[in-house]
């Protein structure tokens, strides 16, 4: 069964520990887009995703950069076409450098209805098409120098795993930047090369 929370009380969550950071995610485990696991090694995993709709905002850093994370909280607390308040999932994704984004995925009754577009001219109704991605946990925390060292280990272990990677990595965080990070869930992706996707 998944639980949910509201979005009022994630709202007084983040007012109670003065939320800083651009990575918060659910305070519990609620809805997680669904896969396939077609290979798993330790922690390291090639998944296969459907395509994933998602509020998107440009983000210059991963450092600090609240301002990504309120347009997207304004947007799924009711600043869209249909008022409609949406109940925020895990995890959230994060690329960054000059084409930089957050992105919150839309729960999948939202997007069944139909995705409400944003009011603000900064925040995108996207798609992540679906498709085989390469996924790495890791577990030394958001900082640049354990982003970096992911990323290297990823691309390791699509090699070892006789697969190529194709295109940027993006991150993956699933939990609030408040929890010890022994106790949270970081992951690092990438596509497929021989994914349909990757080939156009």
């Amino acid at each position: 069964m998944v639980m949910k929370i509201s979005i009022r009380t994630l709202l007084i969550g983040a007012s109670l520990i003065g939320l800083a950071g651009v990575s918060i995610a659910p305070l519990f485990a609620i809805e997680k887009p669904d896969y396939e696991r077609i290979k798993k090694d330790g922690d390291f995993e090639i998944r296969r995703y459907a395509d994933m709709p998602v509020a998107s905002t440009s983000m210059k850093s991963m450092e600090g950069d609240n301002r990504s994370f309120q347009r997207l909280f304004a947007y799924i607390s009711g600043d869209n076409e249909k008022s409609k308040k949406i109940e925020m999932t895990s995890p959230v994704i994060m690329d960054e450098g000059e084409s930089g984004k957050m992105r919150f995925v839309v729960p999948a009754a939202i997007a069944k209805d139909g995705t409400p577009e944003a009011n603000s001219e900064q925040v995108e109704i996207e798609t992540i098409p679906g498709g085989e991605f390469a996924v790495l946990k890791f577990a030394k925390g958001r900082t640049k120098a354990a982003r970096d060292q992911a990323i290297i280990d990823l691309k390791q272990k699509i090699k070892d795993a006789g697969k190529e990677g194709a295109g940027e990595t993006f991150f993956a965080f699933y939990d609030p930047p408040f929890k010890p990070s022994p106790l949270c869930t970081f992951e690092v992706w990438q596509r497929l090369s021989d994914d349909k996707e990757a080939k156009k």
